[in-house]
């Protein structure tokens, strides 16, 4: 994709998210937050 000059991230995680009041919770969403905040590694 950089060819493109498109950068591209992407993850997957296989925990449970916990649904309340409407919206999704619980250390598998924070933890999946948390890693798509961490800076890219340029190659």
């Amino acid at each position: 994709m950089r060819d493109l000059g498109l950068d591209v991230r992407a993850g997957l995680h296989t925990d449970e998210c916990e649904q309340l009041d409407g919206k999704v919770g619980g250390i598998a969403v924070h933890t999946g937050a948390w890693v798509a905040a961490q800076p890219g590694r340029e190659r």
